[in-house]
C-alpha cells in the first residue's frame, strides 16, 4: 500500500487492510516499522507501530496511499 526506507536500514510501510505479525496488529491507516536482521532467503528482524493513526483523531476508513520519510 505504502512504503518507505530509512537511512538506518528499517522499512516503514502500511498495509491494505488489517494486519498481525509479531509485535504489531492494526488496520490500513497504520504504519509499521520493520527493523530487519539479516535479509535473503531467511529474513530476519522485528515489527513495531509506529503510528496508529487513529489514535490522532483520522478516520479508521482513511487508507494511506504514500509514505514519505525525512531525515
Amino acid at each position: 500500500d505504502a512504503v518507505a526506507f530509512t537511512a538506518t536500514g528499517s522499512i516503514r510501510f502500511s498495509t491494505l487492510g488489517r494486519h498481525s505479525v509479531t509485535g504489531a496488529t492494526g488496520a490500513d491507516e497504520d504504519v509499521l516499522e520493520f527493523f530487519p536482521v539479516s535479509l535473503g532467503l531467511t529474513t530476519t528482524g522485528t515489527y513495531a507501530t509506529l503510528l496508529d493513526l487513529s489514535t490522532l483523531g483520522i478516520d479508521p476508513a482513511a487508507n494511506l496511499t504514500a509514505l514519505e520519510v525525512i531525515e
